[in-house]
């Protein structure tokens, strides 16, 4: 009853917001709408008591000439958070007026976040996964930056500035935007250490458009080093820049971001360290989601279990005053706690501070493994941008292949359930999707050797269902537009699938042998005898002999074979292969394997629908029906075996598929 009690009320206060809201959206003069606006926010913040954004709204009405007055009052720190929600509902005049205001002001925590979440709010960020990536200024951003960098800093010096930035072609779209970001980040840093590390970068600048081309791995350095801060309004910047050079992103600056990411939590917090995280109230955007997500698990069961070395630490520590346990149960009764004199107490104190010292390390790790999983996901963004983007060289994305499968392993060792991984193994399938690219065959084939050699011996489903499309895509590059495939790049593939079928150790996937084969079936149409010979070949193992009919059938499909015909001989090869082993299952039923026969049935269902007219006499010449026809008590017994195998394969029963080839044949 107490519960529907509050949220009638909190309905009631939503729609009275609401009411409000509509009844004053007639008032257009800036004089009443600060009156109502001081009103409702004089001594608390309203929008907090009543969880909606009615003053925000109010604010974000007001004209620049509004801004200006209502800026000079707002010192609360609720005031302060109308400017971030109402920041992007002004004109960029009223924009000007609030930051210019703000970045006067003595500095403080609360102006800094406020200030770098307003010019984080400048930038607008469009993504499609492995299509498109687009990070730019709002319309007139450019324009607020330079009026409010010249008002702190002089227009000569800003000048002077944004020059020195457009003297390089590379660098002239892009650098005077950071540049200003970096002065205006120094002027609102809470810290001296910050605003030093700020002006250090904004100076580092003019190294990097002196060094042109080579000047980008100066760069991304910097940026690096800004993302592995715990200040959120660095990430959108940061990424406006990397996006705008990724025309001139070379193999060694993706290999360097790969590499950030294999290193283990504390070497990243220690990367942030180094930089300017020396005081604890710079990481306040991280400690604050981890004293989030502390509560979350303190509210829990008042009885869950506490670590047991924390315990026997705190017993050690306390001596006669600690309340023993007896079968894992608390008896207070048993505390000494009386009988503990004052030269004891004060050891007590000694050993409680050892204690919890020794216990300190555990909340440091968990902050550390807090801020290095935010700063991986950042560099996750950052290699997601490298592939979405049209402007970043097609040689650059298929080198990233694999450097990323290498981090997924490794990341899948550390953490069996694949939290880390799921990221890069969603880049990997990125790539594997774009579109085709023109690379030289022995890249191609040196690319193929390095895959084979990284994806053996994966146990990761979605890994190996990532490399399998690796495969394939890595074969697309070596189709023409014709849809013909050199000599070395076919021979490279067929070489992958004669090892997956000669292999003792097993360490070659199914998947990876045969998805270029599944895919691209019309490109292995002149090697079908190859799969011929190793489907029916019983030495192998009949697993793999049954991948290998199905690749041939696929080969032998009708769509394939209007684009390429095989050749007679291989025809001939089926045809009497097939009659062959319907010879020997007929003649001992209880060695057939229902998929194997499966895979046969679809093999001459395909062959007999797929060629042409021209091919069909052979076929008809060497394949014989006779010993399924003249054993019809044995059939029904094999029908009904591999009926089940059938349906999976085939999508059709036993005997439906063998109509079906009767028909076809006849």
């Amino acid at each position: 009853m107490e519960f529907k009690n509050v949220v009638e009320h909190k309905f009631k206060i939503t729609e009275f917001c609401k009411f409000t809201e509509e009844f004053l959206s007639a008032v257009k003069d800036d004089s009443e709408l600060l009156e109502v606006i001081n009103a409702l926010d004089t001594s608390d913040s309203f929008d907090s008591l009543t969880s909606s954004n009615l003053v925000d709204h109010l604010v974000g009405r007001l004209s620049r000439d509004g801004v200006a007055k209502w800026i000079q009052t707002a010192d609360k720190r609720w005031s302060l958070r109308h400017v971030s929600g109402a920041f992007a509902h002004w004109s960029n005049e009223a924009k000007v007026e609030a930051l210019t205001n703000l970045l006067k002001r003595p500095k403080s925590e609360e102006i800094q976040y406020i200030v770098g979440n307003c010019l984080d709010s400048m930038f607008k960020m469009k993504v499609r996964a492995g299509e498109l990536v687009s990070v730019s200024l709002v319309e007139g951003g450019e324009e607020v930056l330079r009026k409010v960098t010249d008002s702190l800093f002089g227009k000569d010096v800003v000048k002077s500035g944004v020059k020195k930035m457009k003297a390089n072609e590379i660098y002239k779209s892009v650098l005077p935007v950071f540049w200003m970001c970096l002065k205006l980040w120094s002027k609102i840093a809470s810290t001296d250490q910050m605003t030093e590390m700020y002006q250090s970068n904004a100076d580092e600048l003019h190294m990097v458009v002196k060094e042109g081309e080579e000047g980008v791995k100066v760069l991304l350095d910097q940026l690096l080093s800004l993302l592995s801060q715990p200040q959120k309004y660095h990430r959108t910047v940061v990424y406006y820049v990397y996006v705008s050079l990724l025309s001139h992103i070379k193999d060694e600056h993706v290999s360097h971001i790969i590499e950030t990411l294999t290193m283990d939590d504390d070497e990243l917090a220690d990367e942030e360290d180094s930089d300017e995280k020396s005081d604890e109230d710079e990481a306040m955007d991280a400690e604050e989601d981890v004293a989030e997500e502390s509560e979350a698990e303190s509210s829990g069961d008042d009885d869950e279990d506490v670590d047991p070395e924390t315990f026997s630490r705190l017993e050690s520590a306390l001596g006669k005053a600690a309340v023993k346990r007896k079968a894992d149960a608390m008896d207070e009764e048993e505390s000494d706690v009386s009988d503990v004199d004052d030269a004891e107490m004060f050891a007590m104190d000694e050993r409680l501070a050892a204690a919890f010292k020794a216990m300190a390390p555990k909340k440091e790790n968990k902050l550390a493994a807090h801020m290095a999983s935010a700063f991986r996901l950042k560099l996750a963004d950052l290699l997601l941008f490298t592939l979405s983007s049209q402007n970043t060289p097609v040689a650059v994305k298929v080198h990233m292949i694999i450097p990323l499968l290498k981090l997924a392993k490794q990341q899948l060792k550390q953490d069996a359930e694949g939290h880390n991984s799921r990221k890069t193994i969603g880049l990997l399938n990125i790539i594997s999707r774009l579109k085709k690219a023109h690379i030289p065959d022995e890249e191609i084939t040196t690319l193929l050797d390095q895959l084979i050699q990284e994806g053996t011996g994966i146990s990761n489903p979605a890994l190996i269902s990532a490399v399998a499309s690796l495969s394939s895509f890595i074969c697309s590059l070596g189709i023409s537009a014709e849809g013909t495939c050199s000599d070395i790049v076919l021979e490279a593939f067929v070489g992958l699938f004669e090892r997956f079928m000669t292999q003792e150790d097993g360490l070659i996937g199914c998947e990876l042998a045969i998805a270029a084969v599944i895919k691209h079936p019309e490109v292995f149409v002149p090697k079908s005898k190859t799969f011929l010979k190793a489907g029916f070949n019983s030495e192998y193992r009949i697993f793999r002999r049954t991948e290998a009919v199905l690749c041939l059938a696929g080969m032998m499909n009708k769509s394939v074979q209007s684009k390429i015909s095989v050749e007679k001989s291989t025809v001939k090869g089926v045809a009497k292969s097939c009659t062959e082993y319907l010879r020997e299952s007929v003649a001992a039923p209880d060695g057939v394997k229902p998929r194997f026969f499966a895979s046969v049935l679809k093999l001459l269902l395909s062959t007999a629908t797929g060629i042409s007219e021209e091919l069909k006499p052979t076929l008809q010449k060497h394949l014989s029906l006779e010993p399924i026809t003249e054993n019809e008590t044995t059939w029904n017994t094999i029908s009904k075996k591999i009926n089940a195998a059938c349906q999976q394969t085939c999508g059709r029963s036993a005997v439906r598929m063998f109509d079906a080839i009767q028909n076809a044949v006849s």
